[in-house]
């Protein structure tokens, strides 16, 4: 399993980070197909403002929208958000972003960027927990209870019990969101409520 492919730059400090590594290279001309979409799990941890990354940089844009995002055409099967309200929205919002990867973990509420999330999702990714599990685990230990932030992953259907690679199931690659939409869903958990 890839989670980063440093010999092609996919991992970069988040001053480096640009528009660029997240959107879609056949349709709009970007790089994800050596970067973000050419590893099974990418993440993104930085603002977010609504359905957008945004950049410290403009290196084509200084956001990436959904509309940008064609994230599982090339690799990709999961997609890690640490940004507020990433996932707050409807399918027919978010869905686009879904061309083939099988989970969207995210929040559709803020949410507090810690310096342990990254490592406490691998912790209960690698340790019998399911992806979406793993996801929630890591939003009980690191989002303070006065915040009341609402975790929000959104996926193919069939992803619903996908482990990370050698640590069990994983379903096949979904159809694009735009050819299937039934075949996605939303699943969401609040935090200390």
């Amino acid at each position: 399993m890839t989670i980063c492919n440093d010999t092609a730059g996919a991992a970069r400090e988040p001053s480096a980070a640009w528009e660029l590594d997240w959107k879609a290279y056949g349709r709009l001309g970007g790089n994800d197909y050596r970067l973000t979409d050419d590893v099974d799990l990418n993440a993104y941890s930085g603002h977010g403002l609504g359905r957008c990354f945004v950049f410290n940089n403009q290196n084509n844009d200084w956001y990436t929208t959904m509309g940008d995002l064609d994230m599982g055409d090339r690799d990709a099967e999961w997609m890690l958000t640490f940004t507020c309200n990433f996932t707050n929205g409807t399918a027919a919002q978010v869905g686009p972003a879904a061309d083939g990867v099988h989970l969207i973990c995210g929040y559709k509420t803020d949410m507090t960027i810690t310096t342990n999330a990254g490592a406490r999702f691998a912790y209960y990714a690698t340790h019998g927990t399911t992806v979406k599990t793993a996801w929630v685990n890591q939003g009980w230990d690191t989002q303070l209870p006065s915040d009341r932030n609402t975790i929000c992953i959104f996926g193919a259907t069939a992803a619903a019990n996908d482990y990370l690679w050698g640590y069990g199931s994983v379903c096949s690659d979904p159809p694009f969101y735009t050819n299937s939409p039934s075949s996605y869903q939303f699943w969401t958990r609040d935090l200390w409520s």
